[in-house]
C-alpha cells in the first residue's frame, strides 16, 4: 500500500509543469522514464513540464497519477489553481491500483 507523501502536495501558484518537474526530478527519474510508466509520449510530458500544454486528458491524467503516486485531484487542483485541502489522502493496493478511502478495506472485500 502506498500512502500519499505530503512532499508531493502541490505548492500554491506551482503551474501544472512546475509541479510535475518537481515531482519527476524528486524521485531522481528522466522524463524517458515517467512518460514510460505514465504511458504517455516523451514529446507530451516535454510539452507540459515546459508550460506549451496545460491541459491534461484523463488517460494522461490517470497515468501521471499512478506514475508519481499521487491522487488524480492533486493535478486538477493545479490545472485548475485551487488548494488541494480538501483531497482525501488516497491509499492504492499495489497489486492492482485499486484506491480505497481513510482505512484499509476488510479482508472479506477480496474474499471470492
Amino acid at each position: 500500500m502506498y500512502i500519499i507523501d505530503s512532499s508531493k502536495t502541490p505548492k500554491p501558484e506551482e503551474t501544472v509543469g512546475e509541479y510535475l518537474r518537481r515531482l519527476r526530478e524528486s524521485a531522481n527519474i528522466s522524463q524517458q522514464e515517467l512518460a514510460e510508466a505514465a504511458g504517455i509520449h516523451l514529446q507530451s510530458l516535454g510539452k507540459l513540464e515546459r508550460g506549451l500544454t496545460k491541459r491534461l486528458n484523463s488517460k494522461t491524467k490517470k497515468g501521471l497519477a499512478i506514475a508519481l503516486n499521487i491522487p488524480e485531484e492533486y493535478l486538477e487542483a493545479v490545472l485548475n489553481g485551487t488548494s488541494v485541502e480538501g483531497v482525501q489522502k488516497k491509499q492504492f493496493c499495489p497489486h492492482c491500483w485499486c484506491m480505497w478511502y481513510n482505512s484499509r478495506p476488510s479482508l472479506d472485500s477480496f474474499s471470492r
